[in-house]
């Protein structure tokens, strides 16, 4: 099934995306979509009827005249955003001078980047020039981590309460300063596409935060679908949802955008039910996730909200994942194995028709027979399908130590979920399928950069035994379709790494990717499906 988009999307929301950047940088692998077709082609599939769009190089070029060309290039509901610093050495137009060109060119919002251009935002000149064009109108967006810290922006909002600052690059890692900032600055603004912690847009409007939360993508670079994904399906009012989706920002513009994007596509039934926030319509099976203990909000380094089994099912019910893989997070990060161990044996027992576990044996100096005696215990306790290694555990997966799990796991048709000890060099993966082919070997967060993709995409096209699972939050624009076309609709995965991410946001970037519904399907669930439906040996 599918329908035809208006101009204000199927659920009645024009989103209006508060952050996007175009323009290439050096170092850019060649297949990253970073142009301005890009970027429209995005909307345009995603149902987005306008943007913000700022420079991705803002290092190499003379900023007066890069903003004037950003502005000269966008039309069609692209609006730019212009790069602005103090004028006292001579380089760039102040005041009134500044202020004119701004109204000149309709410029709706601006931007500060004082550690790339060697300035302090809280001397005198870079607090009067934030007062200065907030009290004309203009919304000052800052970029965490490359420009400024938390604490930071904290401070300078403080500083100059009369400005309306936008948090662009929040990272979800630390959600903990993110919730500080939402609450203690009323005049700070949060982009939210990098945001993926759990339940964080829930979060973030609990804390009172609804009318300074922005719609944002990070598009071309970054998949939209996944930001739009993560507002669709929040359990947040429909009063709130469209504020976050283009309300907010328009408010706060000083200039508004003449014209909306009129998307041509036909949205197949799985982006449909996305849009409709209601649960996907295919078979669809999470490949990677983690589990906390009963009731527990936390993971110790990342907070993970609702993350035992019931919330991790409750938000199942509401995308449509109908099975989720766990596997241990302190038995992982830690030394406690056991512990992490009975955490998922307690998860898998709520519903094991629909979870299932993953064994994480800390090798060290135990002998061959114990582990497998470990593993086996594992196995009768509760529904094991996997194994998981993690590089805390110290060793490489090709280290002999790990020989007699590989050669269990390939005997019982266990598969092998595989975060790599050495970042994806290829030569553990070669190791582990070529000694032992017959084993299904998972390679995980092989989507978070082209980078990576070519090394799974090299190993996958080697190793029929190889396949490719995505998730990371990077959602790197277009690899979900690279991937395709490299190994194979038929040897890519779909995880989310829940609850220490959002799988919203993971399941958005396959609902969304340009590839056919057919192909959806298969990313989604039903490659996962064939494999979990192999017969184990006993």
């Amino acid at each position: 099934m599918t329908s035809r988009q208006t101009d204000s999307g199927p659920n009645g929301l024009a989103y209006f995306d508060a952050w996007t950047q175009i323009g290439g940088l050096i170092g850019d692998h060649p297949s990253l979509p970073a142009a301005l077709g890009d970027l429209e082609a995005g909307m345009d599939r995603c149902g987005i009827a306008n943007a913000l769009v700022a420079r991705r190089d803002v290092k190499a070029l003379d900023s007066l005249e890069a903003n004037v060309a950003l502005s000269d290039q966008l039309s069609g509901g692209l609006s730019p955003v212009w790069v602005v610093m103090p004028g006292a050495a001579g380089d760039f137009p102040e005041g009134e001078a500044l202020a004119q060109l701004l109204d000149e060119y309709h410029v709706p919002a601006v931007r500060v980047c004082p550690r790339t251009h060697g300035w302090d935002a809280m001397s005198l000149s870079g607090r009067c020039l934030i007062a200065e064009l907030s009290a004309r109108g203009w919304p000052v967006f800052v970029e965490l981590g490359t420009e400024m810290e938390i604490g930071e922006l904290a401070r300078l909002a403080e500083a100059v309460p009369g400005a309306r600052f936008v948090a662009v690059n929040l990272e979800w890692t630390r959600q903990r300063m993110v919730s500080a900032l939402a609450r203690d600055c009323p005049n700070v603004h949060l982009a939210l596409h990098l945001y993926h912690a759990n339940r964080g847009i829930e979060q973030l409007v609990s804390l009172g935060a609804a009318d300074r939360l922005l719609f944002s993508t990070g598009s071309p670079v970054r998949e939209a679908g996944a930001a739009r994904a993560a507002l669709d399906w929040a359990d947040i009012p429909d009063t709130t949802r469209r504020m976050i989706a283009g309300d907010n920002l328009r408010r706060i513009l000083k200039y508004q955008p003449t014209a909306k994007r009129q998307p041509a596509a036909a949205f197949d039934s799985i982006v449909l039910a996305c849009q409709a926030g209601k649960p996907l319509p295919c078979d669809t099976i999470d490949f990677h996730a983690h589990v906390v203990n009963d009731g527990s909000n936390s993971g110790g380094s990342q907070v993970m909200l609702r993350g035992d089994a019931k919330g991790m099912l409750e938000m199942a019910d509401r995308t449509g994942v109908r099975e989720i893989g766990l596997m241990t997070w302190q038995g992982i990060q830690g030394v406690e194995q056991e512990a992490g161990h009975r955490t998922v044996v307690d998860a898998v027992q709520t519903n094991p028709d629909r979870l299932w576990g993953l064994a994480s044996i800390h090798v060290g100096d135990k002998t061959d027979s114990r582990k497998i005696a470990e593993l086996d215990d594992l196995r009768r306790r509760t529904r094991i399908l996997g194994l998981k290694p993690y590089p805390t555990m110290g060793l490489p997966y090709d280290h002999p130590k790990y020989a007699a799990l590989w050669e269990y796991a390939q005997a019982h048709g266990l598969y092998v979920g595989v975060h790599p000890y050495h970042w994806y060099e290829p030569g553990e993966f070669r190791s582990l399928c070529s000694r032992y082919p017959e084993l299904t070997v998972v390679a995980y967060h092989a989507g978070s950069s082209y980078e990576i993709a070519d090394t799974v995409i090299t190993l996958c096209r080697e190793f029929p035994n190889l396949y490719a699972e995505i998730n990371y939050s990077t959602v790197t624009g277009g690899v979900i379709e690279y991937l395709v076309k490299g190994c194979g609709a038929e040897r890519v995965l779909f995880g989310s790494d829940q609850p220490m991410r959002d799988p919203r946001h993971q399941l958005g970037w396959v609902v969304y990717a340009d590839v056919p519904e057919a192909v959806k399907t298969m990313i989604l669930g039903a490659n996962a499906r064939r494999l979990l439906s192999r017969p184990s040996a006993t």
